[in-house]
């Protein structure tokens, strides 16, 4: 009988009875082909492997991946949105960890942030996002925050929120502890206040530039609670009420007992945005007066320092947290981090027209900018280094030298210490400004045609291929990588292969950071040529292998009393350590 597979009752009943009537049937008919049921039954057997096998697999890797939704409050270029989100990638690591990760900017700073905007920003999130869900929300900054606070259970229902740069000390009893935990932004005010006045013992008036925004009054207020410790120092505040051309006149009238304390300037009385950058730089350059912060967004931009707050680091604590939750931590057992993410850091090149060492800044602190010295990056190193060659020197010359060969060696070392102090101090560094986005070179200084032994009109028909060894990791697209990673305002320092218009290849140090040159955002760029640090470098690790052979010899003079033998070993010694190709030790009649 055909089963009839539209009634499952009767296909059943057929079943039944064909299984009944045709037993015997069935039989013989598997001992007539048994190859062929075989192979039916294995054939069956494998698909059903296959399919019970790969299904859950293809499964497993949909439930893996994670979609993580990033909004910020600001617009991207703005220089702590940026720092926030490269904090957050990271160390989610979208693409190594299976993380979807959506970055939205509600531009809420140099667009007016009203009611009017804040529902169309509802509308086209509703809009976009309606089908969709999220495994986890990171906000940045407190118009994010607000927004989410308000239509968080109509566009994201259920979605953990993990918010940072909130300028809200309430924000722990404005939430449900349930669905959202994060970290206050809170700036360390009195101790960049104590620090000026430390540095600055003659202050008698601190000018606080802070804008009328709804951040800049935030902070006001923190700052205005810390005044009470300062009585006998006058308070003064600009804000956007004045033009920044305004204000810029104002800090180039200020008298010699001035510091002057950048807070947040974004907007002037007409309306006008600046990013943190341009308004600090401007700043800076038209004042004589030390000038510190608390951001490390301005520190870059004329600043001396402070008690810095960086959203590089608040973008990684709350990634960090966002790993917890995705993991299956629960938000409420992650408290919201109310203390300040700080940390000193000062700009050397402010430090140097002022005046000021570094023995005068506070312990552990971070300094940008500062010349490269191989003695201070090794100071403990190559103390140790010369009162090791000092003992083994004066152990060897008693006993194998006389005091010619002695003399000779100290004028040898001391010449070379000459030449080697010559050549540092005379060390220029080559100067490129560069388009910030293509990394086109638009100007060098004479060390850098010097250098790399083009003229400058020549130099700025190149590009870094032209320069470079072209090879990886010297290539056009490295160069390119480097370039990206300093745009985004995070400074690099790196060696590079360069080569010279002869083909000669010699090594540089690069430092490269984006700067505002000419009111425009450009890449600097400095090349040191540290070919003769490899060359010493190489030159070192042949002496300790010379050492070391004279260490060896050293304890087998202690240790052995047959004479042949003391002086065979010794010879192998200098050999095996590759200190020496050959050795030889002449005897001397005492007679």
């Amino acid at each position: 009988m055909t089963p009839n597979k539209n009634n499952d009752a009767t296909y059943r009943w057929h079943e039944s009875e064909a299984h009944k009537t045709d037993m015997t049937s069935t039989r013989e008919n598997t001992h007539s082909h048994p190859v062929k049921f075989f192979v039916t039954v294995i054939t069956i057997a494998l698909i059903i492997i296959s399919l019970s096998v790969f299904i859950p697999v293809a499964n497993s890797q949909e439930e893996q991946t994670k979609r993580v939704l990033v909004l910020n409050s600001y617009n991207k270029g703005f220089a702590q949105t940026d720092a926030i989100v490269n904090g957050v990638e990271s160390v989610l690591k979208p693409e190594e960890n299976d993380i979807e990760l959506r970055i939205e900017y509600m531009d809420s700073k140099s667009t007016k942030y009203d009611s009017p905007y804040k529902e169309k920003l509802y509308e086209l999130y509703k809009y976009k996002y309606g089908n969709q869900t999220f495994d986890l929300i990171i906000s940045s900054d407190d118009n994010a925050f607000n927004f989410l606070r308000e239509y968080h259970q109509d566009l994201f229902p259920g979605t953990p929120v993990v918010f940072c740069g909130v300028n809200n000390l309430e924000a722990p009893t404005l939430i449900d502890p349930e669905e959202f935990t994060g970290l206050i932004e809170l700036q360390s005010i009195k101790e960049t206040m104590d620090l000026g006045l430390k540095l600055h013992p003659e202050t008698k008036q601190i000018v606080f530039i802070v804008d009328n925004t709804p951040t800049g009054e935030y902070l006001w207020g923190q700052i205005q609670e810390n005044f009470k410790y300062y009585e006998d120092v006058r308070m003064t505040r600009l804000d956007e009420s004045l033009s920044l051309e305004q204000i810029e006149n104002e800090v180039n009238k200020l008298s010699d007992d001035t510091i002057v304390l950048f807070g947040t300037y974004n907007h002037d009385k007409s309306g006008r945005y600046y990013s943190f950058g341009e308004a600090a730089a401007r700043v800076s350059r038209a004042s004589a007066r030390p000038m510190y912060g608390y951001s490390v967004q301005v520190l870059p931009y004329g600043i001396v320092g402070g008690k810095l707050f960086g959203g590089f680091y608040h973008g990684q604590v709350a990634a960090e947290m966002a790993q917890r939750i995705l993991m299956g931590e629960k938000v409420q057992d992650i408290p919201v981090l109310t203390e300040p993410q700080t940390q000193y850091m000062f700009d050397y090149g402010q430090m140097k027209r002022l005046s000021i060492k570094v023995s005068d800044l506070p312990e552990d602190c971070i300094v940008i900018n500062k010349p490269y010295s191989f003695y201070e990056e090794n100071k403990v190193l190559i103390w140790a280094l010369i009162a090791f060659l000092i003992f083994q020197t004066l152990i060897i010359i008693g006993l194998l030298v006389n005091m010619s060969r002695r003399k000779r060696a100290d004028e040898a070392l001391r010449a070379s210490e000459d030449r080697f102090r010559t050549i540092f101090d005379s060390i220029n560094d080559a100067l490129f400004i560069q388009d910030i986005e293509t990394g086109a070179i638009l100007n060098v200084n004479n060390r850098a045609c010097e250098m790399y032994g083009y003229s400058r009109e020549e130099l700025r028909r190149l590009n870094m291929q032209s320069i470079s060894m072209g090879e990886a990791p010297y290539t056009q697209e490295d160069a390119i990588g480097w370039i990206k990673k300093a745009a985004a305002g995070e400074p690099q320092v790196f060696e590079w292969m360069a080569k010279h218009k002869s083909g000669r290849p010699f090594w540089v140090e690069v430092s490269m950071r984006s700067a505002v040159i000419g009111g425009r955002e450009r890449l600097l760029v400095v090349a040191r040529d540290v070919t003769e640090r490899k060359h010493l470098e190489e030159r070192m690790a042949h002496l300790n292998l010379v050492l070391r052979a004279i260490r060896n010899v050293n304890q087998l003079i202690t240790k052995e009393k047959d004479r042949g033998r003391l002086l065979q070993g010794a010879c192998n010694n200098l050999i095996e350590t590759r200190g020496y190709h050959s050795a030889w030790i002449a005897l001397l009649d005492d007679s």
